[in-house]
């Protein structure tokens, strides 16, 4: 269900993640919010999102190049 990008992330929410490779192949993932605010992706490991907004989050990896 689509929320709010001020949408503070925590414990047990669920994320569809579109992950893109170098070469434009495209993977999704749906994860899960952890009890301790992690959520695990590919190659890049665990990553704290709790208590950060949809946004934020979305916003994240971008902002890592």
């Amino acid at each position: 269900m689509p929320v709010s990008p001020y949408y503070l992330l925590g414990p047990a929410d669920v994320l569809n993640v579109q992950i893109w490779s170098m070469d434009n192949v495209r993977a999704e993932q749906e994860v899960t919010v952890t009890a301790d605010g992690y959520i695990t992706l590919p190659v890049l490991g665990k990553v704290v999102v709790s208590g950060k907004t949809l946004a934020q989050t979305e916003a994240w990896p971008r902002q890592r190049r």
